[in-house]
């Protein structure tokens, strides 16, 4: 038997649904049957007696004083510490609004739970260079993966005679210098619709320097099925994910590639490690970005099958899982019950 701490969030939002609650909810449906537990426990309520009852205690990028404390409690109680990172929390970009949420004090509370983790995970290979470089940890690397206990892979949509190819870009105003960066890209192509979900790319716009008089916009919502509903209501042709070539960047997961593939659609991103893994529509820079929607046609369902039997092959959270079960046991060094 192994009982885990999973700490909660304020919010649950996407990084709680690919790295932290939302996967350990799944883990421990998986595990039942070995007597495994797993809790969803608010850091604050995390105190010294609750900490008595577990072997392991996982935090998801823990840099507030509440987590780094809850931390503390499961260390001195004996348990795991297990400490997960899933983007490059201390290189993030200036165009990127989450920078001004990781200060001094945030950057030191990561450094601490790094120093005391007793294993660290994280989402890719990239990344896991960089913590070794940056706090001489090595990192385990579990990737981002389809749910698919809960997100059935849509059949693609059609392109229908005379229709304009829907092209959905999804992602918050994190982005915004990636976007900003790309738009001599973004054009009124006379075959295309783009669709903004989650953001207001304003500096698209022809009176702010861009090229574009009308924007689509679709409301972000962190309600994690809501949002999957009305992507696949959108019936996209194709997912746009455009990205600066930096560091910060190399370290992403190809979590924009697994959305396109869950909503049916082929996915166009910059080549980047995680991406490159993939059979998709990659590019080198904004010009040949540009290129590939001025001659974008109806000949990518080649795309979408590749893109799909890897997410199938490599990226199934039931899966994926397995190599979390393999982390627990190993740090706990408890062999689950027949």
């Amino acid at each position: 038997m192994i009982k885990i701490a999973c700490l909660t969030k304020p919010i649950e939002s996407a990084t709680t649904f690919y790295r932290s609650t939302g996967v350990f909810g799944h883990l421990g449906r998986m595990m039942a049957g070995q007597g495994w537990q797993v809790h969803n426990i608010g850091p604050k309520n995390f105190t010294p007696d609750t900490a008595a009852a577990y072997d392991i205690v996982f935090a998801h990028r823990p840099v507030t004083d509440d987590e780094i404390r809850a931390l503390r409690n499961g260390k001195l109680a004996g348990a795991k510490i297990w400490v997960d990172i899933d983007d490059l929390l201390w290189q993030i970009p200036a165009s990127n609004p989450a920078r001004m949420s990781f200060g001094p004090g945030h950057a030191e509370n990561l450094r601490k739970a790094m120093t005391h983790a007793d294993v660290v995970t994280v989402s890719t290979p990239e990344l896991a260079n960089q913590v070794k470089i940056e706090y001489s940890r090595e990192a385990v690397v579990v990737p981002n993966a389809w749910n698919d206990y809960t997100l059935p892979i849509q059949e693609p949509a059609p392109i229908e005679e005379g229709e304009k190819i829907r092209i959905v870009y999804r992602g918050s105003n994190s982005h915004d210098g990636d976007l900003f960066a790309h738009r001599d890209a973004f054009r009124e192509y006379e075959n295309i619709e783009f669709i903004f979900m989650g953001c207001m790319p304003w500096y698209f716009y022809t009176n702010y320097g861009g090229h574009m008089t009308t924007i689509v916009q679709e409301a972000w919502t962190n309600d994690i099925f809501s949002y999957f509903q009305r992507l696949i209501q959108l019936k996209p042709h194709f997912v746009v994910f455009p990205l600066e070539d930096n560091t910060f960047n190399r370290c992403k997961s190809n979590i924009a590639a697994i959305e396109a593939t869950v909503a049916g659609a082929a996915c166009i991103a910059r080549d980047l490690p995680e991406f490159m893994k993939m059979e998709l529509l990659d590019y080198c820079d904004v010009a040949w970005l540009g290129v590939i929607l001025s001659s974008i046609n109806k000949g990518t369902d080649q795309y979408k099958i590749n893109t799909k039997s890897y997410v199938e092959t490599n990226l199934r959270l039931s899966e994926i899982n397995k190599i979390r079960a393999a982390i627990a046991q190993h740090i706990t060094g408890k062999i689950p019950t027949e």
